[in-house]
């Protein structure tokens, strides 16, 4: 069995340990599917994507099909433009498979590039990702993570 830790104390920490090791410690940054934060942080910037189309009169029928005419909400961001960019982008069908690196910046990008040229969307204002520090900014405090205590070997 493997184990990735991701901090040289932890790897330090376990190699002085007078145990016998049953385990073999690899260093490197681990690999993994999107965090619940980013999944928050990926909802939230539908929602406001939402209000902003909504707000400037862009309903679905303005944006994607004629025969549409309803409002925008966060599932519908979510769904016909997060989705259906990421699926160009990398290739991915659900928010689920996105990496914790690379992956939603990557889709992100592309809908800021194709709001930026498209006639319709180029004067919506421009709305960033959701992060933690723009965040705390707003609310005036910080979002810690949870401390799960040391890691059991």
């Amino acid at each position: 069995m493997k184990f990735i830790i991701p901090t040289r104390d932890l790897i330090d920490a376990y190699n002085n340990l007078d145990i016998k090791k049953p385990y073999a410690i690899l260093e490197g940054e681990v690999e993994g599917r999107r965090t619940s934060q980013q999944n928050r942080a990926l909802h939230e910037y539908c929602s406001q994507l939402a209000d902003a189309l909504n707000e400037a009169g862009l309903d679905m029928k303005a944006v994607l099909k004629p025969e549409v005419d309803i409002s925008w909400t966060t599932d519908s961001v979510k769904e016909y433009i997060w989705k259906a960019f990421q699926k160009q982008v990398i290739g991915k069908k659900s928010t689920t498979q996105l990496k914790k690196q690379g992956d939603i910046n990557k889709v992100y990008d592309h809908i800021i590039r194709y709001f930026a040229g498209h006639p319709t969307l180029k004067d919506l204002p421009h709305i960033p990702f959701p992060s933690l520090e723009e965040q705390s900014k707003k609310d005036g405090k910080v979002e810690y993570p949870y401390y799960q205590g040391i890691p059991k070997f």
